[in-house]
């Protein structure tokens, strides 16, 4: 005979011990989700919270930047923006440069090739010729000069281009050549052509002559058609064509220059040409100024620091000159 109350005794456990194990169960559980937060605890300015997989945004956004540690640091690395610095040149026949071997070069300067002059001729127009001049100036850190508006070949051919007389025919200055119209802009492409060809073949500055419209010679005979002509737009059109060339060289980290005469470091202005210095001195690295002498470089320098106070004159102002000057930037002219 059973003993009383065994059935209903049997299998029963104690209460101290079912508080026991759920406690139990209850530290290991804490002690799984302790191990598995820890991956994504953090501690910031805040103190230390968690930040969960799901928790926030419901979709990646590669945007979003993570919180950072208070020791964690951002290094935005760049790198340095190259700095210009004053310029050593001497001017070389480029007619010559299949022969040329760069013998006549001092030390630390660089080769100055005109490229194209004003009757137009550009000396690296075919592709053999281009493919010599790129293998010849390769490592030298050569700079071309290119006659931009003066440009007899160029407006002879193409009349639509060109500044026109009144007697139908291309306009000639008094050394007889004739120019392109500083307002069309087929002729500002056709320019920008021939610049960005000179930047990919290797010149690593590239100075702009006769960027303007002729001031000498009998300017009254030139007509302009289809529009005002004012000097207020000649300097627009002036400051338009070097935003264009900017825009062109942007990618390639080639010098802009362009060459002014002494006069205009002096008066800043020049309606006939639609030479404003402010602005050109703003849109190019350098100018070059023909300079007879020391004093003359000298003096072309203080007016440009005085016309441009935030450009280094000593960088910005390039003497052309016969001899070597000392203090600043020179191109010797043969």
């Amino acid at each position: 005979m059973a003993t009383k109350g065994y059935q209903s005794y049997h299998g029963r456990m104690p209460g101290w011990k079912k508080l026991l194990i759920g406690i139990l169960l209850l530290i290991l559980i804490a002690a799984v989700g302790f191990l598995f937060l820890q991956n994504y605890q953090v501690f910031d300015q805040d103190g230390a919270h968690f930040r969960l997989p799901w928790a926030g945004q419901t979709q990646a956004d590669p945007s979003a930047e993570e919180e950072l540690d208070d020791d964690d640091v951002i290094v935005d690395v760049q790198e340095p923006a190259s700095v210009l610095e004053e310029l050593r040149g001497r001017t070389l026949p480029a007619e010559t440069l299949a022969e040329e071997d760069f013998a006549s070069l001092q030390e630390g300067e660089r080769p100055v090739l005109t490229m194209k002059a004003a009757n137009g001729t550009f000396l690296a127009g075919e592709e053999a010729a281009g493919s010599m001049v790129r293998e010849k100036i390769a490592g030298r850190d050569a700079v071309a000069r290119i006659s931009c508006f003066a440009d007899t070949q160029q407006a002879d051919e193409e009349n639509g281009m060109a500044l026109m007389s009144v007697s139908g025919r291309a306009w000639r200055d008094p050394e007889g050549n004739s120019w392109l119209d500083p307002y069309s802009a087929d002729a500002a492409a056709y320019l920008v052509d021939i610049i960005r060809t000179c930047a990919d073949l290797g010149f690593t500055e590239i100075v702009l002559d006769d960027v303007q419209f002729p001031n000498y010679g009998r300017l009254d005979r030139i007509t302009f058609d289809g529009g005002t002509d004012t000097p207020e737009t000649r300097r627009q059109a002036i400051l338009a064509f070097l935003d264009t060339v900017n825009e062109a060289l942007e990618d390639t980290g080639v010098t802009l220059s362009v060459s002014l005469p002494a006069e205009l470091l002096e008066t800043g202005a020049d309606d006939e040409a639609g030479w404003d210095l402010s602005g050109i001195a703003e849109r190019v690295d350098r100018i070059y100024v023909d300079a007879a002498d020391q004093a003359a470089a000298d003096a072309a320098r203080a007016a440009l620091a005085a016309a441009a106070p935030e450009k280094d004159s000593k960088v910005f102002c390039v003497a052309c000159t016969a001899a070597p000057i000392t203090g600043g930037s020179y191109v010797i002219v043969s």
